[in-house]
C-alpha cells in the first residue's frame, strides 16, 4: 500500500511531546517521530558536494610545518574550509585527502610567532592526511552498547516556586499519572545528522511536601544545561474569597536558560477582574486568551521549532446567561476574574445575543503586559459597530449551500476572530470588529475544510461569494505512457500562512488511453472560487514509473465563462524495493519506509516499493537511516532488504543503582522495568535514543541522556 508524502506540503502540526527525526515517521514509537527526510543528493549539510572540490577557504590555522613552525593564519581565501571539521553530513565516507596543491603564495605578511615577514611561496600541497573526521552520518557517533547500558547522571535542578496572586503556593496535583499543576520543559537538540531535531516535553509536577503533607508550590526537575521552552499548567485554579469561587488560571509560556548551577524561578500570578458591558442582551460570552509576542502576534512559524509544539491559546472560558458571570437580571453585563502569570497576552471575546438584539462585533483587547502580583479591575465594552463580512456560499449550479461554516482569522496575528454557519440562503455574517484584513476558512457540512481565501480591506459591509467551479486536470508523462488503470492521488491545497488551518483535498486519478494510444491521467473536482480568484497548488503522487512531478498553480475564478483546466507534467524515475523482516525472518507489515520524501508502508508480506526520481537517497526504515542509495537511468532498480532487531538494555545511575520507570524514545520506544531492564525493537541502520528518568520520587535529581547515530545491524548486535 503506497503512502506518499510531499515535502513541500509539511503542514501538519506536531504533537505536544513530539519527536522529529530524519526519516519517515514511525507512529509506533513512543512519541511518534515525525521524520522530515530531506532528499539527500549526496550534498552534506556543509555544502561539500563531495566530489571533493573542496573550496579551501583556508582560515585554517594551517600549522604549516615550515621549519619555523609558523602558525600561518593564511587569510588567502583559497577555497577548502579546512578548519578541519567539515561537518559533512553526507553519506559518503569522505576521506577528504585534499590533494589540491594549493599554491598559497602567502604575501600576507604572516606575522608568524618568529616575527618574520614571510612571503611564503610555499606550494602548500595541502594533502591533509588527517582523514577529516567529517561528523559524517555514516560514521557512528555513539555505539549500540552505550545506548543499551545507560548510566544517567545527576544534574543541577531547575526549581520553580509557583504562587497565586495572593502569594500562596498553588495546590499540588491530585493525580501524578494525570498531572494537573505542572511545568513542562520542551527542548530541541540538533545532532550530527544535522537535518534532524529531537523535541520532547518533560514534566516537573507540583507535589505535596513529604514533611508537611501540604503543597509548597514547588516544581523541581534536574536538567542538563540548555535553553528550554516552559509551559506552566495550573489546572487546579485558585480558590478565592467568599463564597470561595474557583478562579480560572491561564497557562504561562516562557523561556528558561539553565546553566551549570541550580536555577531558581518564582512565578507569581496576577489577578484581573473583568467587567464586560454590552449594548445588547447576551445569551453567552466566549473568552479566549492567547500568549503573544510583545507586538501582539502569535506567529509560531518565526520561532524555534519547539514553539510549534505549543498551542498559544492558554485559556478559554464560556459563560451562559443566567450563570454566575452573566446575571439573569442584567444580560448586558458579564463579570469574571482570572489569574495570569507575567507575560504578554491578548483576549478575543465573542458574544451571542438574544433573539431580536443587534449582533455584536468580535472584541479584541489588543496586546497587554501582565506583571507578577498585580491586581487590576479591567472594564471592557462590546460594540455592535465595526467591519463586517457577509459571505455567500454556492454550489456549481449557483444554488445556496446551507450548514457550511465560515471561520475568520486575522491575517497578521493568526488570531481566530469568529465563525458563523450559513443559513438556508447560503449566507453567513461575521462582525470582525477592528479586523479589516482577514482569512476566511470555509468548512463543508461535514466540517471538512474546502476553501481558504484572504479578504483585505473590509469595510462596514463587505460581501464575498464563494462558488464551486468545475476543474479538469490532465496528468501527462514527459516521455512514454502511464500504466493503464494505475490509480494515483491528486493533492490540492492552498495555504495563506495559517499553519493550523488550510484547505487540502485528495482524490484518485486513473490512467486511461487517448485516441493517440498514449495513456494519460484525468481528474475532475469542484473547487471554490471568488470573483477575483482563489489560488490553489495541485500536484499528483503515486504515479507508477513517473515520480518526478512539477506541482502547478491554478487560480479559480467564480465568474469565469470557460472551464478551469490544469495540466501536470510527470517525469520518469526508478525503484527502491525490498522486504522488511525480523531476526526470525518473519515478514513485517505496516513499517514505514522512506527514500527522501518518497514513502511506502510495507504490506503484510513485508514488501515495500518506492518510486523515486533519479538521484541519491537516504532510506529510512522505521526511523533508522541507511545511506547512499543511488538511482540512475542505468541503475534504475535497487533491491535492499532490512531487518528489525530486538535488543535488551538497562538503565542505572552512575553508582549502578537501577532506574525503574525511565522512558526511552527515539527510533524505538520502551520503558524500564524492574532492575532498570528494558527491551526495545530497532531497525537496521543508524538509530538514536533518548532516555528520560522518572520526574518524581528518589530519582528526581537524574537528567535525561541521548545517544545519536549508533549503528544497528548484524555486526553490532
Amino acid at each position: 500500500m503506497k503512502l506518499a508524502m510531499w515535502t513541500k506540503l509539511l503542514l501538519v502540526m506536531m504533537s505536544m511531546a513530539g519527536l522529529v527525526a530524519l526519516g519517515c515517521s514511525d507512529d509506533g514509537d513512543n512519541g511518534g517521530d515525525n521524520g522530515t527526510d530531506s532528499e539527500d543528493s549526496e550534498t552534506g549539510s556543509d555544502g561539500d558536494t563531495d566530489a571533493d572540490t573542496d573550496a579551501d577557504t583556508d582560515a585554517d590555522t594551517d600549522t604549516d610545518t615550515d621549519a619555523d613552525t609558523d602558525t600561518d593564519t593564511d587569510t588567502d581565501t583559497d577555497s577548502d574550509t579546512d578548519s578541519d571539521t567539515d561537518s559533512d553530513t553526507d553519506a559518503d565516507t569522505d576521506t577528504d585527502v585534499d590533494s589540491d596543491t594549493d599554491t598559497d603564495v602567502d604575501t600576507d605578511t604572516d606575522t608568524d610567532t618568529d616575527g618574520d615577514t614571510d612571503t611564503d611561496t610555499d606550494t602548500d600541497t595541502d594533502t591533509d592526511s588527517d582523514t577529516d573526521t567529517d561528523s559524517d552520518c555514516t560514521e557512528p557517533q555513539s555505539t549500540l552498547a552505550d545506548a543499551m547500558s545507560v548510566k544517567l547522571e545527576y544534574s543541577d535542578m531547575v526549581i520553580t516556586n509557583v504562587r497565586n496572586q495572593e502569594n500562596d503556593p498553588v495546590p499540588a496535583t491530585d493525580d501524578v499519572d494525570d498531572p494537573g499543576s505542572r511545568i513542562t520543559y520542551y527542548f530541541e537538540e540538533t545532532y550530527a545528522c544535522a537535518t534532524a531535531v529531537t523535541q520532547y516535553g518533560i514534566d516537573a509536577v507540583i507535589e505535596d511536601n513529604p514533611s508537611s503533607g501540604e503543597s509548597d508550590g514547588v516544581a523541581a526537575l534536574a536538567l542538563p544545561p540548555n535553553t528550554y521552552l516552559a509551559r506552566l499548567h495550573d489546572d487546579n485554579g485558585t480558590t478565592g474569597v467568599a463564597p470561595d469561587p474557583i478562579i480560572p488560571v491561564a497557562d504561562s509560556i516562557y523561556e528558561v536558560t539553565h546553566g551549570n548551577s541550580t536555577t531558581n524561578i518564582t512565578k507569581r500570578a496576577a489577578r484581573y477582574s473583568y467587567t464586560v458591558k454590552s449594548p445588547s442582551d447576551m445569551d453567552s460570552l466566549n473568552v479566549k486568551i492567547y500568549v503573544t509576542d510583545e507586538d501582539g502576534t502569535i506567529d509560531l512559524d518565526t520561532k524555534p521549532t519547539t514553539w510549534g509544539l505549543l498551542e498559544p491559546k492558554v485559556l478559554e472560558l464560556d459563560f451562559a446567561a443566567g450563570g454566575d458571570e452573566i446575571d439573569a437580571a442584567n444580560l448586558k453585563e458579564a463579570n469574571f476574574d482570572i489569574e495570569l502569570y507575567a507575560g504578554y497576552y491578548r483576549i478575543i471575546m465573542e458574544a451571542e445575543v438574544a433573539t431580536g438584539e443587534s449582533d455584536l462585533a468580535i472584541f479584541d483587547s489588543g496586546v497587554f503586559q501582565v506583571t507578577a502580583g498585580e491586581e487590576l479591575a479591567v472594564p471592557y465594552t462590546l460594540s455592535d459597530a465595526g467591519f463586517a463580512l457577509l459571505a455567500e456560499v454556492l454550489d456549481d449550479a449557483g444554488d445556496p449551500l446551507p450548514n457550511y461554516t465560515v471561520e475568520a482569522f486575522d491575517t497578521n496575528t493568526k488570531l481566530p476572530i469568529g465563525s458563523e454557519v450559513t443559513d438556508a440562503d447560503g449566507t453567513a455574517s461575521i462582525l470582525t470588529g477592528a479586523f479589516s484584513d482577514v482569512v476566511v476558512l470555509l468548512r463543508d457540512d461535514a466540517a471538512v475544510p474546502v476553501a481558504l481565501y484572504r479578504f483585505m480591506d473590509l469595510d462596514n459591509e463587505s460581501f464575498v461569494t464563494l462558488r464551486e467551479m468545475p476543474v479538469t486536470g490532465l496528468v501527462n508523462p514527459t516521455t512514454g505512457s502511464l500504466v493503464e488503470g494505475d490509480a494515483s492521488t491528486v493533492y490540492m491545497y492552498t495555504d495563506l500562512g495559517l499553519t493550523t488551518h488550510y484547505f487540502d483535498a485528495m482524490l484518485t486519478l486513473t490512467a486511461s488511453p487517448t485516441t493517440s494510444g498514449t495513456n494519460i491521467g484525468t481528474f475532475t473536482k469542484n473547487l471554490f472560487g471568488t470573483s477575483d480568484g482563489v489560488d490553489y497548488r495541485i500536484t499528483v503522487m503515486d504515479v507508477e514509473n513517473y515520480p518526478d512531478v512539477d506541482d502547478q498553480t491554478l487560480t479559480v475564478v467564480s465568474t469565469a465563462t470557460e472551464d478551469h483546466t490544469v495540466e501536470i507534467p510527470v517525469g520518469p524515475g526508478g525503484l527502491i524495493l525490498g522486504v522488511v523482516s525480523d531476526q526470525a525472518n518473519t515478514k513485517l507489515g505496516g513499517v514505514p519506509v522512506c527514500a527522501g520524501s518518497f514513502c511506502d508502508t510495507t504490506e503484510s508480506n513485508g514488501n515495500y516499493s518506492i518510486t523515486v526520481p533519479y538521484g541519491t537517497y537516504t532510506v529510512s526504515v522505521g526511523g533508522a537511516l541507511n545511506y547512499g542509495f543511488e538511482v540512475t537511468e542505468a541503475n534504475n532498480t535497487i533491491n535492499r532488504n532490512f531487518k528489525q532487531y530486538s535488543v535488551n538494555g538497562r538503565v542505572t545511575d552512575t553508582s549502578s543503582k537501577s532506574v525503574v520507570g525511565a522512558t526511552i524514545t527515539g527510533t524505538g520506544g520502551a520503558g524500564s522495568g524492574s532492575n532498570g531492564i528494558f527491551t526495545i525493537k530497532l531497525f537496521e541502520g543508524m538509530n538514536w535514543l533518548c532516555v528520560y528518568p522518572p520526574t518524581t520520587g528518589d530519582m528526581i535529581g537524574l537528567s535525561y541522556s541521548c545517544f545519536y547515530d549508533f549503528l544497528v545491524d548484524d555486526t553490532t548486535i
